[in-house]
């Protein structure tokens, strides 16, 4: 529909058959490509709020990965004062030698809890960082794909909008106008019904 349009001749001018034509699949064309535009934006719109949900996603990860982070200090804080209070046992001598084992006891669970928590933080922070990564990656190629599709749009309206130029001068040239007029025609029912019609005039 970008290239030129033409039409046969007639006594008036261009034939009237083919005029109609041209006019009705230009209209046809422009109002498929709004529904395509509105259609785009509707889609980056939901783009847009499944983003958020995932960066509120992200930011509560993160939060879990501080709170990780903090029992994991707690842990190591309650493992040196256990380990001081070992020491302190030692000295008292053999009264004393049931509540180091036990002590012992108590580091190792302490120590096999914190390297758990560790590695688990470690973990959720890798796990955030390829969530994070793919969400950038997944929303660069979403932008990409509708900056391109809303230049083609673009670009077919500025077709568009040249070929109907183009027919306007054309009309001008030949001192015609073109308008849309009502026919009446009875359908035997006492009523009458009106019905759009183009109408190419001869410019006095």
């Amino acid at each position: 529909m970008s290239n030129a349009p033409s039409f046969r001749s007639s006594f008036h001018g261009f034939n009237r058959s083919d005029v109609i034509n041209f006019i009705k699949a230009l209209m046809e064309e422009n109002a498929a490509l709004n529904d395509e535009l509105a259609a785009l934006k509707n889609e980056l719109s939901d783009r847009d709020s499944a983003d958020a949900a995932r960066q509120s996603e992200s930011d509560r990860l993160r939060a879990e990965l501080v709170s990780c982070k903090a029992e994991a200090e707690a842990a190591k804080a309650h493992f040196s004062e256990m380990e001081a209070e070992r020491q302190n046992d030692l000295m008292l001598g053999r009264v004393m030698r049931d509540a180091r084992r036990f002590s012992d006891i108590l580091v190792q669970e302490a120590n096999e809890k914190a390297n758990g928590m560790l590695d688990s933080a470690a973990q959720n922070a890798k796990d955030i960082s390829e969530a994070l990564d793919t969400i950038a990656s997944q929303t660069d190629a979403f932008t990409e794909y509708c900056n391109d599709s809303l230049a083609g749009i673009r670009g077919k309206l500025d077709d568009l909008n040249r070929s109907l130029s183009g027919f306007t001068q054309e009309v001008t040239d030949k001192k015609e106008t073109v308008s849309f007029e009502e026919d009446e025609e009875d359908d035997n029912t006492d009523s009458v019904k009106t019905k759009p019609r183009l109408v190419v005039r001869k410019i006095k």
